[in-house]
């Protein structure tokens, strides 16, 4: 049984792996602030939305916490969900289409128009999407298509989901300004030298902020939409490990792949598998 602590004190206590954070890239502007919208384009999806794909999401406040975007194949797609939004709460993916709102579709309509009807729709409101986005993605596509919508720097990252996940209920997956725990082992990949595990630290999971950039980027981003419980290999390259210089503290040479075993203890201090993170009080959400 873990004591509990603040979110305050895991990330003071926690040792953080040394590596130099890189700036993120520029991010477009919504494009609800856009002074014009370019007339509507309606084109064939390269993809048709399936029963298979489609999911709904209801909502009764004003604000909801999605900025959409035009996509290149005239429909409207999730651009960024603010972390802590009810959309986030509600499991609203990036990179989602927007369908219908309260029923109307959205088809031939630009991002901004779709965002104004949105906003004057009555309440509840019931918004539904396509995850075709992601359909039949490995776990490395997703958590990169993942990061990349969210600003964070990408590199080619592999993700391996161990067998023992087959099966394994998952009501709550990890996001960016999460508190997660880990249990970890880290190699280099050329070698199978171990130069850092949670076992090693304290014997106890390891915790860090999800999209801070307190550990290295390939940890990051594999740990991205992940399950409680869930076990994955992540094969790291040096760009997203500790790059040309490597790490004279762990004994890491320069320009050296990495390989992580990982296994997500928690999120938020929730350690079962099946909770739901709408249904959890305010301050167990995010």
């Amino acid at each position: 049984m873990h004591t509990q602590l603040t979110r305050h004190q895991l990330l003071v206590t926690s040792l953080a792996v040394l590596v130099q954070p890189r700036p993120l890239p520029a991010v477009a502007a919504p494009s609800q602030a856009v002074a014009t919208a370019a007339p509507a384009i309606i084109t064939t999806p390269a993809n048709p939305p399936t029963d298979d794909n489609l999911f709904s999401k209801t909502f009764t406040g004003p604000s909801l916490g999605i900025e959409l975007s035009d996509a290149a194949d005239g429909r409207v797609q999730v651009r960024r969900v603010v972390p802590g939004s009810p959309a986030s709460e509600r499991g609203v993916p990036v990179l989602a289409y927007l369908v219908s709102v309260n029923g109307q579709p959205t088809a031939g309509l630009s991002a901004k128009e779709t965002q104004a009807l949105v906003q004057r729709a009555s309440r509840p409101l019931e918004l539904t999407f396509d995850g075709s986005a992601y359909a039949g993605l490995p776990a490395d596509k997703v958590s990169q298509k993942v990061a990349e919508a969210q600003g964070m720097q990408t590199a080619t990252l592999r993700i391996e989901k161990d067998e023992a996940n087959r099966g394994r209920t998952c009501g709550m997956k990890s996001a960016v300004d999460d508190v997660v725990e880990v249990e970890f082992e880290a190699s280099v990949e050329a070698t199978g030298t171990v130069f850092d595990s949670s076992a090693q630290r304290s014997g106890r999971p390891f915790a860090f902020l999800l999209g801070n950039g307190d550990v290295t980027r390939g940890l990051e981003l594999g740990v991205l939409e992940m399950c409680i419980g869930e076990e994955r290999t992540l094969r790291v390259p040096p760009d997203l490990g500790f790059g040309s210089r490597g790490s004279r503290i762990f004994g890491v040479p320069p320009n050296a792949p990495l390989v992580y075993k990982v296994r997500l203890v928690s999120i938020n201090m929730q350690t079962d598998p099946k909770v739901v993170r709408s249904e959890l009080p305010d301050e167990q959400r995010f």
